[in-house]
Protein backbone atom coordinates (compact mmCIF):
# COMPACT_ATOMS: atom_id res chain seq x y z
CA UNK A 1 0.00 0.00 0.00
CA UNK A 2 2.89 2.24 -0.28
CA UNK A 3 1.60 3.73 -3.44
CA UNK A 4 -0.93 5.40 -1.54
CA UNK A 5 0.14 8.93 0.12
CA UNK A 6 -0.45 8.89 3.80
CA UNK A 7 -2.95 12.13 3.61
CA UNK A 8 -4.94 9.71 1.17
CA UNK A 9 -7.93 7.18 2.28
CA UNK A 10 -7.97 3.74 0.55
CA UNK A 11 -11.73 3.55 -0.30
CA UNK A 12 -11.89 0.14 -1.94
CA UNK A 13 -10.25 -2.22 -3.59
CA UNK A 14 -10.48 -3.69 -7.52
CA UNK A 15 -11.73 -7.74 -7.38
CA UNK A 16 -12.05 -9.46 -10.55
CA UNK A 17 -14.15 -8.51 -13.72
CA UNK A 18 -18.11 -9.15 -13.75
CA UNK A 19 -19.15 -10.14 -17.00
CA UNK A 20 -17.86 -9.23 -20.22
CA UNK A 21 -18.48 -4.88 -20.60
CA UNK A 22 -15.77 -3.89 -18.80
CA UNK A 23 -17.49 -3.91 -14.82
CA UNK A 24 -15.40 -5.13 -11.56
CA UNK A 25 -16.00 -6.18 -8.36
CA UNK A 26 -15.22 -3.25 -5.84
CA UNK A 27 -14.47 -4.21 -2.51
CA UNK A 28 -15.49 -0.97 -0.49
CA UNK A 29 -14.07 -0.20 2.84
CA UNK A 30 -17.36 -0.51 5.24
CA UNK A 31 -16.32 2.46 7.61
CA UNK A 32 -16.73 4.70 4.82
CA UNK A 33 -19.47 6.38 3.93
CA UNK A 34 -18.18 6.20 -0.20
CA UNK A 35 -21.53 5.29 -2.32
CA UNK A 36 -19.74 4.93 -5.71
CA UNK A 37 -22.03 7.41 -7.46
CA UNK A 38 -21.57 8.47 -11.25
CA UNK A 39 -19.33 11.08 -11.39
CA UNK A 40 -17.16 9.97 -8.86
CA UNK A 41 -13.75 10.45 -9.55
CA UNK A 42 -10.86 8.22 -7.51
CA UNK A 43 -7.69 8.04 -8.04
CA UNK A 44 -6.09 4.40 -8.58
CA UNK A 45 -2.91 3.15 -7.16
CA UNK A 46 -1.00 0.12 -9.27
CA UNK A 47 -3.59 0.59 -12.50
CA UNK A 48 -3.15 1.43 -15.94
CA UNK A 49 -4.63 4.95 -15.40
CA UNK A 50 -3.94 7.18 -12.33
CA UNK A 51 -7.90 8.08 -12.12
CA UNK A 52 -10.96 6.37 -12.29
CA UNK A 53 -14.44 7.71 -12.90
CA UNK A 54 -17.54 5.63 -11.74
CA UNK A 55 -20.17 5.85 -14.72
CA UNK A 56 -22.57 3.55 -12.49
CA UNK A 57 -22.84 1.10 -9.76
CA UNK A 58 -24.73 -1.76 -8.48
CA UNK A 59 -24.92 -3.97 -5.90
CA UNK A 60 -24.90 -7.70 -7.23
CA UNK A 61 -26.31 -9.79 -3.97
CA UNK A 62 -24.01 -8.65 -0.64
CA UNK A 63 -21.35 -7.22 -3.48
CA UNK A 64 -20.62 -4.26 -5.24
CA UNK A 65 -20.04 -3.56 -8.80
CA UNK A 66 -18.37 -0.93 -10.68
CA UNK A 67 -18.15 0.35 -14.02
CA UNK A 68 -15.73 3.19 -14.61
CA UNK A 69 -15.46 5.21 -18.07
CA UNK A 70 -13.09 3.86 -20.11
CA UNK A 71 -13.09 0.72 -18.97
CA UNK A 72 -15.59 -1.10 -21.93
CA UNK A 73 -14.13 -5.04 -21.91
CA UNK A 74 -13.67 -7.97 -19.65
CA UNK A 75 -9.76 -7.16 -20.34
CA UNK A 76 -10.07 -3.61 -19.46
CA UNK A 77 -11.43 -4.63 -16.41
CA UNK A 78 -9.01 -7.58 -15.84
CA UNK A 79 -5.86 -4.93 -15.88
CA UNK A 80 -7.76 -3.11 -12.92
CA UNK A 81 -7.71 -5.92 -10.58
CA UNK A 82 -6.09 -4.81 -7.74
CA UNK A 83 -5.77 -1.47 -7.66
CA UNK A 84 -6.28 0.57 -4.77
CA UNK A 85 -8.99 2.98 -5.01
CA UNK A 86 -8.27 6.62 -2.89
CA UNK A 87 -9.30 9.82 -2.08
CA UNK A 88 -8.51 12.73 -0.07
CA UNK A 89 -8.86 12.35 3.70
CA UNK A 90 -11.31 15.74 3.79
CA UNK A 91 -13.46 14.24 0.74
CA UNK A 92 -14.62 10.73 2.70
CA UNK A 93 -17.02 10.36 5.27
CA UNK A 94 -17.00 7.54 7.63
CA UNK A 95 -20.38 6.06 8.74
CA UNK A 96 -21.42 6.58 12.52
CA UNK A 97 -19.12 5.29 15.30
CA UNK A 98 -16.17 4.90 12.40
CA UNK A 99 -12.72 6.14 14.02
CA UNK A 100 -9.67 7.43 12.02
CA UNK A 101 -6.89 5.03 13.13
CA UNK A 102 -4.57 7.83 12.74
CA UNK A 103 -6.55 9.76 15.22
CA UNK A 104 -6.05 6.46 17.63
CA UNK A 105 -2.43 5.93 17.15
CA UNK A 106 -0.26 7.50 19.92
CA UNK A 107 -3.13 8.09 22.33
CA UNK A 108 -2.70 7.37 26.19
CA UNK A 109 -4.92 4.46 27.63
CA UNK A 110 -5.79 4.23 31.12
CA UNK A 111 -8.34 2.44 32.97
CA UNK A 112 -12.13 3.13 34.84
CA UNK A 113 -9.78 4.33 37.95
CA UNK A 114 -7.40 6.77 35.33
CA UNK A 115 -4.49 4.38 36.61
CA UNK A 116 -2.27 4.77 33.25
CA UNK A 117 -2.33 1.33 30.97
CA UNK A 118 -0.40 1.91 27.95
CA UNK A 119 -0.37 4.11 24.66
CA UNK A 120 -1.71 2.88 21.34
CA UNK A 121 0.56 1.60 19.20
CA UNK A 122 -1.72 0.66 16.29
CA UNK A 123 -5.46 -0.57 14.83
CA UNK A 124 -5.34 -4.34 13.55
CA UNK A 125 -8.41 -6.06 11.37
CA UNK A 126 -9.57 -9.02 13.26
CA UNK A 127 -12.18 -11.59 13.06
CA UNK A 128 -15.04 -9.53 15.05
CA UNK A 129 -13.85 -6.67 15.61
CA UNK A 130 -11.00 -4.32 15.01
CA UNK A 131 -8.30 -4.53 17.98
CA UNK A 132 -6.68 -2.00 19.37
CA UNK A 133 -3.01 -2.74 19.72
CA UNK A 134 -1.55 -0.95 23.27
CA UNK A 135 2.24 -1.07 24.28
CA UNK A 136 1.78 -1.63 28.07
CA UNK A 137 3.59 0.71 30.40
CA UNK A 138 4.35 -2.40 32.55
CA UNK A 139 5.99 -4.08 29.01
CA UNK A 140 4.29 -5.94 26.73
CA UNK A 141 1.44 -5.35 24.36
CA UNK A 142 -2.74 -6.49 24.57
CA UNK A 143 -4.68 -6.56 21.48
CA UNK A 144 -8.51 -5.18 22.83
CA UNK A 145 -11.29 -5.65 21.01
CA UNK A 146 -12.71 -2.10 19.90
CA UNK A 147 -15.89 -2.76 21.47
CA UNK A 148 -18.30 0.06 23.75
CA UNK A 149 -18.07 -2.19 26.66
CA UNK A 150 -14.46 -2.18 26.66
CA UNK A 151 -13.05 0.75 25.09
CA UNK A 152 -14.54 4.36 25.59
CA UNK A 153 -12.47 6.04 22.39
CA UNK A 154 -14.55 9.17 22.71
CA UNK A 155 -12.72 10.91 24.87
CA UNK A 156 -9.08 11.46 25.79
CA UNK A 157 -7.26 9.29 27.19
CA UNK A 158 -9.22 6.55 25.94
CA UNK A 159 -10.60 4.40 29.00
CA UNK A 160 -10.63 0.68 29.14
CA UNK A 161 -13.27 -1.15 30.89
CA UNK A 162 -10.74 -4.59 31.44
CA UNK A 163 -12.37 -7.28 32.05
CA UNK A 164 -10.24 -10.80 33.96
CA UNK A 165 -7.80 -12.12 30.97
CA UNK A 166 -8.20 -9.16 28.58
CA UNK A 167 -4.49 -7.75 29.53
CA UNK A 168 -3.31 -10.32 32.17
CA UNK A 169 0.13 -11.81 30.86
CA UNK A 170 -1.44 -14.78 29.11
CA UNK A 171 -2.38 -12.67 26.60
CA UNK A 172 0.39 -10.87 25.46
Amino acid sequence: MSDVPADRVIVGVIGKPFGTSGEVYVFADADLDEGFDPGTVLDAAQAPTAQLTVRHSRHQGDRLVVAFDGVGTRGDAESLRGALLHRGRDEVTLVEDALWVADLVGRRVVDVTGAPVGVVDSVKDGHAHDLLVVSLDRGGHASIPMVTELVEWSVDPLVLHPIPGLIDDQWL
